[in-house]
């Protein structure tokens, strides 16, 4: 685990993670009703170490199977997965998730930079 004296740097990751049918696990909270799994990586944290630490903040997943996107913007890092477990136990900053096609995701009033994401880890 990492040390609570770390702050967190402006490098974000996110990841879209999918089932064995496809769907994306969409996480949801009061000010982000469609948000991907992910956040903040920590000072000298590496973002694929980041990764892991915030989705298993996030959900209680320990994720292993994993590769980042070609996408990426100015400070946010993408990944796709494949998601290891529907055991999903949310921390206190997400309220509910849901799984949703790629098709329906992108429907939703996620950030468009999540869409571009979707788009590119689903193929469509």
């Amino acid at each position: 685990m990492v040390e609570s004296d770390k702050k967190d740097s402006n490098q974000v990751v996110k990841i879209v993670l999918l089932d064995e049918e496809g769907r994306i696990l969409i996480l949801k909270n009061d000010n982000w009703p469609h948000d991907l799994p992910g956040g903040h990586v920590v000072e000298d944290e590496l973002p694929e170490d980041g990764l892991r630490r915030e989705v298993e903040e996030e959900t209680g997943l320990q994720i292993k199977d994993f590769s980042k996107l070609k996408y990426e913007t100015k400070n946010k890092l993408f990944y796709k997965g494949v998601l290891p477990s529907k055991n999903i136990s949310l921390s206190q900053e997400h309220d509910g998730y849901d799984f949703l096609s790629p098709a329906a995701a992108l429907e939703t009033s996620m950030k468009e930079s999540f869409k571009k994401a979707v788009r590119e880890a689903s193929g469509t």
